[in-house]
């Protein structure tokens, strides 16, 4: 009798293992049952919306306000203010009614400041900048946040660049300030391709990928301080 049960045991624990077994192979499978560019499209996101290159964060951080953008700098710079012009309208053509960015005149209107000048010059120009700044720099994006929602942004580009590079790191400041921190090591045709100057890559403009990024941060639905659970959820619901 002890001997029946004994068996028994053993053919109930083999048969636990066994699905157990298979359980963790249909889940290991899982990428078979679902689209693989839309999972794609929400990892690259979840990597770029919610990380950040200071600090640690898991969480959506977006604007709810216009951007108002001044200038700083140590001189007149009228092909990166274009340059500058230009990027502003193609963003805001990306979710014109839930991101407006804007250049004002008058300091007391703005929420971000973009410090334009050559890295000496600093020290005079935006000197709450140089604790967090390099010689090496060619530009350096933070932005400031209350329960994830961006309230104030600072953008540094150094002027002694050249025109190619500082084009490249403005634009790329730029989308980092509003709420995209994270590069990515996937695409190198992105502006987030963290690698860029390693390789020597050059970006004037977004590309349809990048744009998407920025259209899902800003879509109504993806609200401040989402994790990665709250925006799979809601952007496979968009998507669906």
């Amino acid at each position: 009798m002890k001997t029946k049960w004994i068996i028994v045991l053993v053919l109930s624990l083999i048969l636990n293992l066994f699905l157990a077994y298979q359980i963790a192979h249909i889940y290991s499978r899982y990428d078979f049952f679902v689209d693989k560019e839309q999972k794609r499209k929400i990892d690259n996101f979840v990597e770029i919306a919610t990380g950040s290159e200071i600090g640690v964060s898991q969480y959506i951080r977006k604007w709810e306000q216009p951007i108002n953008i001044w200038i700083k700098s140590d001189t007149v710079y009228p092909e990166q203010r274009m340059f500058l012009e230009s990027k502003i309208e193609e963003l805001n053509e990306i979710a014109p009614e839930y991101l407006s960015i804007k250049l004002v005149e008058d300091s007391l209107q703005s929420n971000s400041v973009l410090t334009f000048c050559k890295y000496e010059n600093v020290k005079n120009i935006s000197p709450e900048l140089l604790p967090h700044l390099k010689s090496t720099f060619a530009g350096w994006t933070n932005f400031y946040y209350s329960d994830y929602k961006i309230y104030r942004s600072q953008i540094f580009i150094k002027t002694s660049e050249t025109m190619e590079i500082q084009k490249n790191t403005l634009i790329e400041e730029l989308v980092q300030s509003l709420g995209l921190a994270q590069d990515i090591l996937n695409d190198k045709q992105s502006l987030f391709y963290e690698n860029k100057n390693k390789d020597g890559l050059i970006y004037h403009s977004l590309n349809e990928k990048d744009r998407e990024i920025i259209e899902m941060l800003y879509h109504p639905k993806i609200k401040p301080g989402f994790d990665r659970q709250d925006i799979e959820k809601v952007l496979r619901e968009i998507m669906e």
